[in-house]
C-alpha cells in the first residue's frame, strides 16, 4: 500500500527475519558506533530464544572485544506483547549533542 515490506515473516507461530544474520550485525553495528569498550555496558533480553540472545552477544563482542554482557529473560509483559523470538540489546551509549 505505501510501499513498505514487511520485513519479518510468521513460521510456525514464530517471527523470525527473513535474513536474521543481516538484522545481528546491524544492530551490533549500531551499538558499537555509539558505545566504547571502555565504557560499555550492554544486556540483551530475550524472550525464548537464548541461542538467539548469544548469537547477538557474539556479534557484539565481535566489534567491542570482551566487554561484559549480560543476557537475561524478559519478563512475561513484554513477551506478551512481542511474543517468542524477540531479542532486545539495551546498551548506556556515548554522549549525545542536543
Amino acid at each position: 500500500f505505501l510501499g513498505i515490506q514487511q520485513p519479518l515473516q510468521v513460521l510456525e507461530g514464530i517471527w523470525l527475519s527473513k535474513d536474521l544474520d543481516k538484522v545481528i550485525a546491524a544492530t551490533a553495528d549500531a551499538v558499537a558506533a555509539h558505545t566504547s569498550p571502555a565504557t560499555a555496558i550492554i544486556r540483551i533480553g530475550h524472550s525464548q530464544c537464548p541461542e538467539l540472545a548469544e548469537q547477538t552477544a557474539n556479534a557484539l563482542r565481535q566489534r567491542l572485544g570482551d566487554v561484559p554482557i549480560e543476557i537475561m529473560e524478559i519478563g512475561t509483559i513484554i513477551s506478551a506483547h512481542c511474543g517468542p523470538g524477540t531479542v532486545a540489546v539495551f546498551f548506556l551509549g556515548s554522549e549525545r549533542e542536543i
